[in-house]
């Protein structure tokens, strides 16, 4: 995977990003907490949180249809700018309405990130396990962030301020936006049928959550699980302040913690995580990220809370990291995009009300209790929402040996994860018996086949030509010259095929010109030679 240049400037590129977001998240709390307290953070966070709600719907729209490496440069390039500007407001000594008002532009242009990142990386992978290590990493790389940010950050206030925070992450986030801009990804393909209006197309997204349980189940988790974190960064200072003594350096180093705890889990889903089942790993990683803040309000003391809190990272990294991964493995390429932005937007409001709620909660209850019972609603949401977590499970893992078949099969192999996806939909499964007839010479079909077992021969005029086995295809040049069939194909045993209709099929050629080269190929050879396969 390491040895693709696409998806190591993906990965570089994200890798840059978020460390910039997590310094400017740490920044902009130290700042706000300076300026007013926990409800100058809350008032910071919510302003931060909200506009992503309004800009999310239209930005997954456009992630849709055009290339999605240039919004996710996009997004970094609307960061860099909101960090500068915040520069200028620290240096300035504004008052509190400048660093809310750079809060709410950097948050559109994260939010531009996560939506479109989501939807790139099955573009750029070309089998699910590439997908999984490559969320994996991802998820290491933002456990990475969530420590080296913070760290930082704690390096630049022993020797600046909060402006040279802000500039330092709009040099990131520029530099971020540089790398991104170069990954090649093609414009996904638009969704085909009767036009719709900008309305229902922005609520594309939603309808998927709506009428499939395994994907609103997935989101509302990862969104609670949003809500919790974005609480954790409002109760965070007041912990390290009140209940431990350490200050703002303490505040990011109990940042970093978790961070590193995610590094650790990230590192294992990439080694091992793909063996287990997603639903599991989901589950588990929730329930591990809740115990462990639950555990850490019990046992407020310097060293258990920090070995606790890297356990929460643990725990994040292995439900974010699966959660995405099931996400883009049951979600249709074409609704990927707008259904991400759904859970941008969810995650986005939640962890505001997070943040809002538990500045409240902090004044209104102990700081222990706060953290307990902000943990205790994602235990609540993974029990509540387990029926549909297994159904995305199964969804996943049917899907998952059919995707693997692809990617033995030499003329879809290069195609990228997005397209097989779509061949997986779009496949029909037969079982045939030995001596039966799969096509007839000079049939008018639309179906190319797939051999996933037992041996077939291709006759012409009754004469066996050709024999195939799994991994082979035929009909493929009925298929692309729309000719009736040149030859015909008979199960020498008890076998398994996959038939993809011609519209199909076509559709996932064009997402990789190396695969419509080798299938126009195949199919000159065997009608200028002897073996003609249909």
């Amino acid at each position: 995977m390491l040895q693709s240049p696409r998806l190591r400037t993906l990965l570089a590129g994200w890798t840059l990003a978020w460390i910039a977001i997590h310094a400017w998240l740490t920044g902009v709390t130290l700042y706000a907490f300076d300026l007013g307290g926990a409800g100058a953070v809350g008032v910071v966070i919510v302003a931060r949180q909200f506009p992503q709600a309004v800009a999310v719907p239209a930005l997954a729209w456009l992630a849709d249809r055009v290339r999605r490496n240039r919004l996710l440069a996009g997004g970094a390039a609307v960061g860099a700018v909101s960090a500068f500007g915040a520069c200028a407001g620290a240096v300035l000594s504004l008052p509190l309405a400048i660093p809310a008002a750079a809060a709410a532009v950097q948050g559109i242009g994260e939010a531009q990130i996560r939506t479109a990142y989501s939807g790139a990386i099955p573009q750029a992978c070309e089998t699910s396990v590439q997908a999984t290590t490559v969320n994996g990493l991802s998820s290491t790389a933002v456990g990475a962030a969530l420590a080296v940010g913070p760290l930082l950050v704690a390096a630049i206030f022993v020797v600046g301020s909060p402006a040279a925070v802000f500039a330092v992450v709009g040099t990131l986030l520029a530099a971020a936006a540089v790398l991104l801009v170069r990954v090649g990804i093609p414009a996904p393909e638009p969704t085909k049928g009767p036009g719709r209006s900008v309305l229902a197309e922005l609520l594309a997204g939603a309808d998927v959550l709506i009428r499939k349980r395994s994907v609103g189940s997935i989101v509302a988790d990862l969104a609670v699980g949003d809500f919790v974190l974005g609480a954790l960064r409002v109760i965070a200072p007041a912990i390290a302040f009140g209940l431990l003594g350490i200050g703002n350096s303490g505040v990011a180093l109990m940042l970093a913690a978790i961070g590193g705890g995610a590094v650790i889990g990230g590192i294992a889903i990439g080694l091992w995580g793909t063996g287990l089942p997603n639903g599991i790993v989901f589950g588990s990683g929730a329930v591990l990220l809740a115990a462990a803040l639950i555990a850490a309000a019990a046992f407020p003391e310097l060293a258990p809370v920090f070995t606790l809190l890297g356990l929460a990272g643990v725990g994040y990294a292995a439900y974010a990291t699966s959660g995405n991964t099931m996400l883009q493995g049951i979600v249709p390429n074409d609704r990927l995009a707008r259904t991400m932005g759904v859970y941008v937007v969810a995650s986005t409001v939640a962890g505001g009300v997070g943040g809002f709620a538990a500045s409240g909660l902090i004044e209104a209850i102990d700081v222990r209790w706060s953290v307990a019972g902000v943990a205790a609603t994602l235990l609540i949401a993974v029990a509540i929402t387990r029926p549909g977590l297994r159904e995305a499970e199964q969804e996943f893992d049917r899907a998952a040996p059919l995707l693997e078949f692809l990617g033995e099969v030499d003329i879809v192999r290069p195609l990228p994860l997005t397209a097989k996806a779509g061949l997986v939909g779009a496949a029909e499964s037969l079982q045939v018996s030995r001596g039966e007839i799969i096509v007839q010479q000079g049939q008018v079909d639309d179906r190319l086949f797939m051999i996933r077992k037992g041996e077939f021969t291709a006759e012409l005029d009754g004469t066996p030509v050709r024999e195939m086995g799994p991994t082979e295809v035929f009909g493929e040049i009925a298929v692309l010259r729309d000719v009736p069939r040149t030859a015909t194909v008979r199960a020498r045993t008890d076998g398994e095929v996959l038939a993809i209709r011609r519209a199909a099929f076509l559709t996932a050629l064009h997402a990789s010109a190396a695969s419509t080269a080798l299938a126009t190929d195949l199919a000159q050879r065997r009608s200028a030679g002897s073996s003609s396969t249909a």
